[in-house]
């Protein structure tokens, strides 16, 4: 294809991918100059840990299956000075309600979703773990309506972090090829000690505000960087593998999402994103697209 412009606009993973496998011209990749394509991934990282008993001061609205019965999200997190005196990164968490042990949760998946299947012992071993939790079950059963506010035995605490900036967590590309023969990507997804330090000041903070609240107490689990690496997960927000920089040593693209070193070549998408935040990317990544577009607008009208 031949073009006086070309923006590349895929994900954070396949941005990068791309400009690393085009290396015809520059054997590093496209925009690669200093080794920064690929470098800085980032995404909304969660956790789950400790146990919240609640109280009967405790808001229903923090309830995280009782909001959504009225289309809410209502999570807790920080004020910017104490963000700023702590010198965390954004955090908030959010209270899921346990009314029965996990296995009897996975039994009435189980049972809803086989009902008009052929029964089998399975099916039937599914229904007795049910009703050896009968009240369990009820609670939560009552609980997807919105009459009233059912109380579950505990929260489990969901902790959500943006992710520190890290040069070392990045995408490669390995020797394998898919089944069009292009080259696949890896991801080496690395965390900080940054990120294990704000979940854990993050938990504290909220163990101790609602304690003083009366609203509960919290059964705590340490939080050390091997429960978070073993727990940690993603919400597939893939953020930074093309920054943006006001010099080429510091990043991929310019203020107009320019290639650093390309005339006619422009990245949209997360992947130019210097930091992650703690909000969802899509209405900044739309935002930035219109401010693209406008610019590549400009460029050609010139």
């Amino acid at each position: 294809m031949r073009a006086k412009v070309f923006a590349l606009c895929c994900h954070a993973i396949e941005n990068a991918r791309l400009l690393l496998t085009s290396n015809d011209v520059m054997n590093v990749g496209i925009g690669n100059a200093h080794d920064h394509v690929g470098r800085y991934f980032m995404d909304h990282t969660h956790i789950f840990a400790s146990r919240f008993i609640p109280g009967p001061e405790f808001p229903a609205a923090y309830d995280r299956m009782y909001a959504d019965l009225f289309h809410l999200n209502a999570n807790v997190g920080f004020t910017d000075d104490f963000i700023r005196k702590e010198k965390l990164l954004q955090y908030y968490c959010r209270f899921n309600p346990v009314y029965m042990d996990p296995r009897t949760r996975e039994a009435m998946g189980y049972v809803r979703d086989g009902f008009m299947a052929p029964g089998d012992f399975a099916y039937l071993r599914d229904v007795a773990t049910m009703l050896g939790e009968v009240g369990g079950v009820t609670r939560f059963s009552l609980s997807r309506t919105n009459l009233r506010h059912i109380q579950p035995d505990y929260y489990e605490l969901e902790h959500r972090l943006e992710q520190a900036p890290n040069p070392d967590s990045r995408v490669v590309i390995s020797d394998r090829r898919d089944a069009l023969g292009s080259l696949i990507a890896d991801l080496d997804w690395r965390i900080l000690d940054e990120d294990v330090r704000s979940f854990k000041i993050g938990q504290e903070r909220i163990a101790s505000e609602f304690a003083a609240l009366g609203y509960g107490r919290v059964e705590l689990e340490e939080i050390t960087r091997d429960l978070v690496e073993s727990r940690i997960a993603g919400h597939y927000h893939q953020i930074g593998t093309t920054r943006m920089s006001d010099v080429p040593e510091d990043g991929v693209v310019d203020r107009n999402q320019r290639v650093h070193g390309v005339g006619n070549l422009y990245i949209g998408g997360s992947s130019v994103f210097p930091t992650a935040g703690y909000s969802g990317p899509t209405m900044m990544i739309v935002g930035f697209t219109i401010r693209l577009a406008e610019h590549i607008e400009k460029q050609l009208a010139a």
